[in-house]
């Protein structure tokens, strides 16, 4: 189960129709708060991160995801 957290359209459609065609289930979340709320509720294998978000730094986000307690190794 994917989650690619990207705020382009056309990179969003192109992501989808990859993740399709490789039969992988998967969501888009358009910013980081979005990413959160789905994280909150679904467990991912990957995540796919944009670094340049409308509302949240990338990498900040990542650090963020990575001290959760689902994530945390």
């Amino acid at each position: 189960h994917i989650l690619a957290v990207e705020d382009a359209r056309v990179i969003q459609k192109l992501l989808s129709v990859f993740f399709s065609n490789l039969r992988c289930t998967h969501e888009i979340a358009e910013n980081g708060s979005v990413a959160l709320d789905l994280i909150a509720k679904n467990q991912y294998n990957v995540i796919f991160m944009d670094l340049g978000l409308p509302d949240a730094d990338g990498i900040t986000l990542t650090e963020t995801i990575r001290k959760m307690d689902k994530y945390h190794d």
